[in-house]
């Protein structure tokens, strides 16, 4: 079982993401303004990660390594920036149009996680099968775009 434990946490994840996206809509159609969902959610995200961190011991840790190497530290603001970009751009989208389009058109990120793997590390992180499945997903995301 734990040699499957990658797939259930991603599919859990799944699950979560799909779950908030369509309370997210509701939440938006009540007028919330997208601002300050965020910066409501960021700070339970911040109150989560921090009993997180604290519970497991591993803020020191941290620390240190960010200390010892600034580009493990300028690499995390780059990802934190592009989360939170992504964040407010999905939530847009959810807000001007609907969550299951929105997310349609956002489950191509798969594309996007090889092609900056291949650009960034040049690895090659994909079979042709999941090509197939790439390429189906981009075609399916053109279909939406045509007809809405």
């Amino acid at each position: 079982m734990a040699a499957y434990g990658w797939f259930f946490a991603a599919l859990a994840s799944s699950i979560l993401w799909g779950f908030s996206y369509a309370l997210s809509e509701k939440i938006f159609k009540n007028d919330v303004p997208l601002a300050f969902f965020m910066l409501m959610s960021g700070t339970v995200y911040v109150l989560f990660c921090l009993g997180l961190v604290l519970a497991t011991n591993q803020f020191k840790i941290g620390i240190d390594i960010v200390t010892d190497n600034k580009r493990i530290l300028l690499d995390i603001m780059i990802v934190a920036l592009s989360y939170v970009g992504g964040a407010f751009l999905i939530f847009l989208a959810i807000a001007e149009k609907n969550a299951t389009l929105a997310n349609l058109v956002e489950i191509s990120y798969p594309i996007f996680t090889f092609l900056f793997a291949w650009l960034l590390f040049r690895e090659v992180q994909i079979s042709w099968q999941a090509a197939l499945g790439g390429l189906l997903i981009f075609s399916g995301i053109g279909l939406i775009f045509w007809k809405s």
